[in-house]
């Protein structure tokens, strides 16, 4: 997997082994929330394509995901149509390919079918395409409203929003204007090329539109469609798809004419003050990641890495860890925001797990990029991580002296056994027990208890194991009859190390409870060691999907690092 750049966007070419074939393809991904639900599973079918002998292009649309610009920015529906055909160039110019092909996800469907009647294009795969542009946006708006944090409003009166937010990810009204002016009469496919339609349902209003231009329309029954377009912690790859698509997609492809290996140039995007890299390291380059970093010199300065939060991409729930880095980077730090394996634009482990959020093989991964920071000479290093990957970077920074600074967000365990499972933990998700206790007297609760909307069971069931679990601690804390505390004992060896740690959880976030469990209610135990320090942020769900919440976040991770930068150097002066 080569990474690659080309105008503002940022892509990875997916190259066979041996014997390439004359004949790519270009992924036209899903937008949004649908794109970042499913980008690891569309990685996994740029390898099975690539597998089959065609080289394959996946690539971020601009203003989406690591491309550069915003999705607030204007004339989007036009920038993405653009950029559908730059990497054609891109996938002609680097792979030598003299037929393409389009395969599109959703809105990127129907995007592919109106670039391909601007290029020469031999083929299109459309895979759940909406039924116009105008439909597509009023199932952005329920799924809008659908997906909404429950208690918590995505929308706060000071986030007017101009357009559609959907788990933080944006359709400005311009986006939602332009696309009502794309249906699939004003797409007509060239005659005699080949069109497979891969939906539900079927889509015959989209085959019989498509065939009236003398296209040859095939169809597929899309079986993993509704597995596959969830939140990327419960995605699943819809594999038996992919193999059909796969062979659809090298029928007939002939071999391609030998020429010179090239030696691609680093992918680099510059930004508005910052660049960034798109890089691969780690044992077989197998890690990818994004290094983004400030105009002025950042060696030797400290450094940021930012680990994934459940199954989420490294681009981080409504783009936010995206956001992050270039925050921090105009203020003169460099990040790097990456993906575990099996996650996000990463390979499946080798050894055929899957969904090792918690897992200790991903420590691993991890420090091959503290290998790889250390090597490209950049200076002490602050992990961050989000829930899972709070989790994996407590571990790190207790196993690691290299790491000088600990941001952890939302975190829910401090302890994981292996066997565990990851579904009934999700399952069985609540907030934190003061949200509850709070609401008791609410009238609003109670209608909703009756209705039966609230899970009164589950709920009172877990809050008898969070007393029993609190009674348990406290007793044991009080009579100091369980021995040491080891995640006390942690967080007090990485006091006494120098490393900094800042806690950070929305209101209320279960995560709260355990860490109650271990440091005393409320924190207030963490908070008595030096160079800890917590922060709570309300109005905010679990995956701070409100932008105030981000941005909160973004300030205080700002502020921390220059804590942990101005403690560096005291030490290297007493030193």
């Amino acid at each position: 997997m080569l990474p690659l750049a080309f105008g503002s966007c940022a892509g990875w070419l997916h190259r066979p082994a041996s014997a390439p074939s004359s004949r790519g393809v270009v992924l036209c991904a899903a937008h949004g929330f649908e794109e970042f639900g499913a980008r690891h599973a569309w990685r996994l079918l740029a390898d099975e394509i690539a597998a089959a002998g065609l080289p394959t292009l996946r690539f971020d649309y601009p203003g989406v995901a690591d491309s550069l610009g915003r999705d607030s920015d204007p004339d989007r529906v036009a920038a993405w149509l653009k950029s559908i055909g730059d990497a054609v160039a891109t996938l002609r110019r680097e792979a030598g390919v003299r037929e393409v092909y389009l395969v599109g996800l959703r809105l990127g469907a129907l995007l592919a079918a109106h670039a391909a009647a601007r290029k020469d294009i031999s083929g299109l795969a459309l895979l759940a395409p909406p039924l116009s542009g105008r439909a597509y946006g009023r199932e952005i708006t329920a799924l809008s409203s659908l997906l909404a944090p429950p208690g918590v409003s995505s929308v706060v009166e000071d986030e007017a929003v101009d357009g559609v937010e959907t788990a933080g990810f944006l359709l400005s009204s311009g986006t939602i204007d332009a696309l009502k002016a794309l249906d699939w009469r004003s797409a007509p496919a060239s005659p005699g090329s080949r069109v497979l339609i891969a939906a539900e349902n079927g889509a015959p209003s989209v085959a019989a539109a498509l065939g009236s231009g003398g296209a040859v329309i095939e169809a597929l029954a899309f079986e993993g469609q509704t597995a596959l377009l969830r939140d990327p912690t419960t995605s699943l790859v819809p594999s038996r798809d992919w193999r059909a698509l796969t062979a659809w997609l090298a029928d007939g492809a002939g071999p391609a004419t030998p020429r010179l290996p090239r030696i691609a140039p680093p992918a680099l995007l510059a930004g508005d003050g910052f660049t960034e890299e798109l890089v691969a390291f780690g044992p077989g380059r197998c890690l990818p990641g994004v290094l983004t970093q400030p105009r002025g010199p950042a060696l030797g300065r400290p450094v940021l890495l930012v680990l994934n939060a459940g199954g989420n991409p490294h681009t981080g729930w409504a783009r936010q860890t995206v956001d992050l880095c270039r925050k921090v980077a105009l203020g003169g730090v460099a990040a790097l925001r990456m993906d575990l394996l099996g996650l996000g634009d990463a390979p499946r482990p080798t050894d055929g797990r899957d969904r090792i959020h918690y897992a200790d093989q991903s420590h691993e991964d991890v420090v091959a990029a503290l290998d790889w920071l250390e090597a490209r000479g950049f200076g002490p290093v602050t992990l961050a991580g989000q829930c899972s990957g709070a989790y994996r970077a407590f571990h790190t920074a207790v196993a690691d002296p290299r790491v000088a600074g600990l941001v952890m967000l939302n975190n829910q365990i401090f302890s994981w056994r292996e066997g565990q499972s990851l579904d009934a933990a999700m399952r069985d998700s609540y907030r934190a027990t003061g949200f509850y206790l709070a609401r008791i007297a609410n009238r609003e609760v109670w209608r909703r208890i009756v209705a039966g909307d609230v899970k009164v069971a589950g709920i009172a069931g877990e809050l008898a194991r969070r007393g029993w679990r609190a009674a348990r601690a406290r007793l044991a804390r009080s009579r100091r009859a369980a021995g040491p505390n080891p995640v006390r004992g942690a967080f007090e060896a990485l006091s006494e190390r120098g490393c900094r740690v800042l806690l950070v959880y929305s209101e209320d976030d279960g995560g709260r409870d355990e860490l109650a469990r271990h440091i005393g209610p409320g924190g207030r135990e963490a908070e008595a060691l030096p160079g800890l320090s917590l922060r709570i942020i309300p109005g905010a769900d679990h995956n701070l999907t409100p932008r105030h919440a981000r941005e909160t976040y973004a300030r205080c991770v700002e502020e921390f690092l220059a804590g942990v930068e101005k403690a560096g150097a005291e030490r290297s002066v007493a030193a």
